[in-house]
This record gives structure tokens, C-alpha cells and sequence, in this order.
């Protein structure tokens, strides 16, 4: 959405934003835009009296942002999203409508001792649950911050009717919910007749999260939009891009992302977010980023599309995942992003595979032979010319070296990848994007030729180099 707005317009609005919004949704503002992330939300069912949990606006002290299943139908006050910082060992619910999670307030005393509000800026012990399976598939949501379930105060009055509360020792029916998934998806529009159109790309893993060999490692937010603005050119005079891929990137980073790229092209822009999974259970939590410097929460962890501000409808992809590695340890539940911008017949979208290799997720590359065939059923959309790529975690079929090399075969018959410059018999190679590999990628459609295609001098701050590409995109 454009940011390109006068001092004065943007703190009127920004004034009457805060005025008009109930207090919780006015403490989240800067954090997680919900409306354009794309995680998987939940509407939670109590048992105890068949209503919605939900968040309650407005409130003072302690009585602020209280919870309670009050709500007769699933909508935005009663959706959550799950998160976890634990690999689906405990989840954190944040509330879609104020972007804040619920807290156990175990501090409080009396009937609120353990009273569930939403509050919680970032993921602590307060706001962590373990999710219990019942036998009826409802499931019990156990407070680590007190060891006590969550029970559902039907016997309460007044305001505190209904309440949640970590307070009971067992489960019962008070203590069950039900988690009903919220779908969003949509059909992608229909395309307008495509034109002939020159489109600039660009794909980036970031390196933004926790690994601490990259120097954007627990980076914060300005500073990852300042180091993406830098790199937006793939030479001093070259072409700014029409779309920009984001891998390793953390949610709350999106905003100041979309802010920068506005200054720095004079465009409007919408930067929409997928976070990767884990299980947790038979549900699925988004995976957090670790904090900031300063313990700032980063949102969730997953991948960034960044599309003109005329794109409305985007929409996430679950791609299948090993649920554990050989070593036993829970894997990263992966992800693709589309966006379509239906004007132009376009539909841009981006994805980050399961690492490779025998230490790794993948170790035989089953798994990314079968990401890699959902996502060409994904961006099959008929009268869309579809650009795509991201960090495939694969070196492409004709390189001299790497494992798992036919993966990506069946992608290369049916598109064509950015080195190979419109010409589909070339070698299926390519410059290096990580090291002494190439597993960074730009495809678009065989009769739409690559012009260009290059890396950036450099990977620092992050480990990969960014890949920049030039379509020219043929009329219908």
C-alpha cells in the first residue's frame, strides 16, 4: 500500500487511527500487518458452551484485552494464529485482530488468578501453552507459566462470564476446545488479455533470522529495509524491479520493507508474508523468528513477495514437508507465495524448499522432487503468465557438482531459468548464489525470454547473493 504521504497527512491519520481503535489493536500498531500475512488462522470452539473464544476490546487495568468464549460466530476478534518458538512444542496464540498474544496471568489473584488476556508484545512463558489432544479431538491448552489448563468459566457473572482462565488441575468439558480452521483462500481473478511488458525481478534469501554466520542475524527491521534498498539495482544503472522475493525474512520486517522500497522507487507497493510451519500435534504453528537486539519480537519466520500496490489477492501454499530429519529432529514445514496482479495477466510467486543432503531435512531429495511438482501445479493458472522463483535448495540438473541433481528436470522442461537467457537448450546451470552453487532461482514461461540475468557482487550481509532477472513478457 502506498507510504508516499505528506508529515502532516500521515500523524493526522495516525492520530485518528489511535482514537478510533479499541486500546489492544492501538498497542499493536508497528507490529505484524495480520491482513497481509498469510499463516494459517484458528477460531477456538469451547466446549463448555459451544461459543467462540474471543478477544475483548476496549477495558482498563487488568480487565484489558481480557479473553472469553462469548462469540456466536468465528469472526476477526475470535481468530488467532498459533506460533512457536520451540519447534511445536508449545504454541502462542496471537490474536488477528490486534495482532498481540494471549497471556496467562498467573500474577493476578482471586477469580482472575490465571485469567487468559491479550496482551503479550512478544512470546514468553506467559504466553506459551502445550496443546493436549483428547480422545474427542478437542484439545486441552496447557499454561507454562503455571502448569494449570485453561478452563472456561461458565458459572462466572458479569463481565467475567465466560472467562478464560489457567486455573484447573484436570480436564473436563470446561477445559476442551475445538479447533476449527478459518479458510481464506480464494480463486486468483480473472486475468485482463496479457500485453507485451518488459518485468524486472529479483530473489534474495536474506539470511535474516538466526544464523549466526550472516551478518543479517538477528537483524532489525530498518536495518534489513535499508540493506534491501541498496541492492534493489543489479548495477549502478540498471533497472529498478517490479518484484522482489524474499527468503529467511521475518513478518514484522514486511511494513518497513514496503516503506523503503516506496522511497527508493517512488512506487506503490504491497509486500505480502508466508510463514513456514511446524507441526504441533495435528495442527500447525508458525514458526517465530528469533528476537532482535533489545528482545524485540520479529513476527514469524517464512518468506516475503513484494508486488506493485495494485495486488489484492495472494495466497499461501502448504508444499509437503518431513515431519523429522534422520536425526529425529522436527523439520521446517514449507511454504509458497502468489500474488496476482490480474491487469496485467501476471502472477508472481516464490517458495524456499527443504534443505538438502544427508545432515539436512531432505537427505535423498524426495521431498523437494515433490515440492518441486506442487509447485508447478500452483503456478499453472490459465490466461496468467506466471514468474517464479526463490531459494529451491538444489543445485539445477546440469551442474558439475551437488546432490539430488534431477529435481528441478521437470520445472526446466516446462519453464525456463534465468541464466539460460531465452534459450531453453542451454545449460541448466548457472552463476553461483551461495558459495560455490547455484540454488537460487528466476523462472518465467518459454516464450517469455530472459534479457538479463546477473548476481550481486557480493552475498554479505547474508549468504546468498541476490539474482536479478529481465522478462519480456509477450502479448496473448
Amino acid at each position: 500500500m502506498r507510504r508516499l504521504i505528506s508529515s502532516f497527512a500521515a500523524l493526522c491519520g495516525l492520530l485518528a487511527v489511535v482514537a478510533a481503535l479499541p486500546v489492544t489493536a492501538a498497542q499493536a500498531a508497528g507490529g505484524a500487518d495480520t491482513q497481509r500475512s498469510a499463516g494459517q488462522r484458528w477460531a477456538l470452539k469451547s466446549q463448555a458452551n459451544g461459543r467462540y473464544v474471543t478477544v475483548e476490546a476496549g477495558g482498563s487495568g487488568n480487565q484489558q484485552g481480557k479473553v472469553r468464549a462469548h462469540g456466536d460466530r468465528a469472526g476477526d476478534w475470535q481468530q488467532f494464529t498459533l506460533h512457536t518458538g520451540d519447534k511445536g512444542g508449545t504454541v502462542s496464540l496471537r490474536s488477528d485482530a490486534t495482532g498481540l498474544f494471549v497471556s496467562a496471568e498467573v500474577k493476578d489473584a482471586g477469580s482472575h488468578s490465571g485469567m487468559l488476556r491479550n496482551r503479550g508484545t512478544k512470546i514468553g512463558a506467559w504466553e506459551k501453552f502445550q496443546l493436549v489432544p483428547q480422545p474427542d479431538g478437542t484439545f486441552a491448552l496447557k499454561s507454562r507459566a503455571n502448569g494449570k489448563y485453561v478452563s472456561t468459566e461458565v458459572n462466572g457473572t458479569g463481565g467475567d462470564q465466560d472467562l478464560l482462565r489457567a486455573r484447573s488441575d484436570r480436564v473436563g468439558a470446561w477445559e476442551r476446545f475445538a479447533f476449527e480452521r478459518v479458510d481464506r483462500d480464494s480463486p486468483v481473478p480473472a486475468p485482463a488479455a496479457a500485453r507485451a511488458a518488459q518485468l524486472n525481478v529479483m530473489t534474495w534469501n536474506v539470511c535474516g533470522n538466526n544464523n549466526t554466520q550472516c551478518g543479517n542475524s538477528h537483524t532489525g527491521a530498518d536495518t534489513l529495509a535499508t540493506e534491501i534498498a541498496s541492492r534493489l539495482r543489479p548495477s549502478a544503472d540498471g533497472p529498478l524491479p517490479d518484484a522482489v522475493f524474499l527468503q529467511e525474512f521475518c513478518e514484522k520486517h514486511a511494513a518497513p520493507v514496503e516503506e523503503k522500497l516506496e522511497q527508493a522507487t517512488g512506487r506503490g507497493w504491497n509486500v505480502f508474508f508466508a510463514p513456514i510451519h511446524y507441526n504441533a500435534g495435528a495442527l500447525k504453528a508458525q514458526k517465530q523468528c528469533d528476537n532482535a537486539a533489545g528482545d524485540v519480537d520479529r513476527g514469524a519466520y517464512g518468506i516475503g513477495l513484494a508486488v506493485p500496490d495494485e495486488s489484492s489477492w495472494f495466497q499461501r501454499y502448504d508444499l509437503t514437508s518431513p515431519d523429522t530429519n534422520t536425526r529425529g529432529a522436527k523439520t521446517e514445514q514449507r511454504t509458497a507465495l502468489c500474488a496476482a496482479l490480474p491487469s496485467r495477466a501476471l502472477l508472481l510467486c516464490t517458495t524456499h524448499f527443504s534443505a538438502g543432503g544427508p545432515a539436512y531435512d531432505d537427505a535423498d531429495g524426495s521431498f523437494r522432487r515433490a515440492q518441486a511438482g506442487e509447485l508447478l501445479r500452483i503456478v499453472d493458472r490459465p490466461g496468467y503468465r506466471t514468474v517464479f522463483g526463490g531459494d529451491f535448495n538444489v543445485v539445477p540438473p546440469d551442474a558439475a557438482k551437488g546432490e539430488s541433481r534431477d529435481v528441478l528436470e521437470p520445472v526446466y522442461a516446462q519453464y525456463q531459468e534465468c541464466a539460460q537467457l531465452g534459450n531453453s537448450g542451454a545449460p541448466r546451470d548457472g552463476r553461483p548464489t551461495i558459495r560455490d552453487m547455484k540454488i537460487d532461482y528466476l523462472f518465467a514461461p518459454k516464450n517469455a525470454a530472459f534479457t538479463s540475468c546477473s548476481t550481486s557482487p557480493q552475498a554479505e550481509p547474508s549468504d546468498h547473493h541476490t539474482l536479478y532477472g529481465t522478462i519480456a513478457l509477450p502479448a496473448a
